[in-house]
């Protein structure tokens, strides 16, 4: 199965292309390229290095977000208008199923953190059942102040044991917030600058669609998390 995946909702716009769980091609745009003027030339780019032109294409996976207000709305059109062509199905995912998807094997849940306003996180625990990658604790967003205490209540709360948090929201953090947090769910110094991967978007868009849970296009709404807890 052909997967063309998008990711726009974090700091770098990209484009991949999977066989199955095989990247095929993958175009990521410089950190100073916004996804309305970079977005098509990526899909080009990663089609062109394929070789595989758009109609073999079997499914589109796209990052819903939370993140980026803009590229979410970018991707999502782009999306709607690969649709207009041809049909193809379209799942989306949240950029915190992906951030944290990598991390899977490390530890029996991940917390997820990317930035949000100048004062807090977008935060979410995923786990595995050993076969779907699913949110513990949906995507919301908490006051930098108020996360280890946050954190803390949904680990005794779950009765969670080996929890390893990650992604770029925790250089946000300052001082005793970070210290806490670490004691609860340690990270190392690769998880301050993970953010959510486009293969991974593609990973877990197949995923899904192997369940049966695709939609048309024009039925993929923005993950947008507005009010802190």
């Amino acid at each position: 199965m052909l997967t063309l995946a998008i990711e726009c909702a974090g700091p770098v716009p990209a484009v991949a292309m999977l066989d199955d769980t095989r990247v095929i091609s993958q175009a990521k745009a410089e950190p100073d390229e916004k996804p309305g003027t970079v977005l098509v030339a990526l899909l080009q780019r990663s089609i062109d290095e394929a070789g595989i032109g758009l109609e073999k294409v079997d499914l589109i996976a796209v990052d819903l977000g939370p993140g980026s207000f803009t590229g979410i709305r970018v991707a999502l059109a782009t999306v709607k208008a690969l649709a207009f062509r041809r049909p193809i199905p379209a799942v989306g995912t949240s950029s915190l199923a992906a951030l944290t998807f990598p991390l899977r094997e490390t530890a029996d849940a991940v917390l997820g953190l990317l930035p949000a306003t100048r004062t807090a996180c977008y935060a979410a625990i995923y786990q595995t059942d050993g076969i779907e990658w699913s949110a513990m604790v949906p995507e919301q967003m908490v006051a930098h102040a108020l996360l280890p205490g946050w954190l803390d209540s949904q680990i005794r709360t779950r009765a969670l044991r080996r929890i390893r948090s990650t992604g770029e929201g925790l250089t946000r953090l300052t001082g005793g917030a970070i210290e806490q947090l670490g004691g609860l769910a340690p990270f190392d110094p690769t998880d301050l600058a993970r953010t959510p991967g486009v293969v991974e978007i593609g990973l877990l868009g197949r995923m899904a669609h192997l369940k049966a849970r695709p939609l048309p296009p024009p039925a993929l709404r923005p993950l947008y998390v507005t009010s802190p807890v």
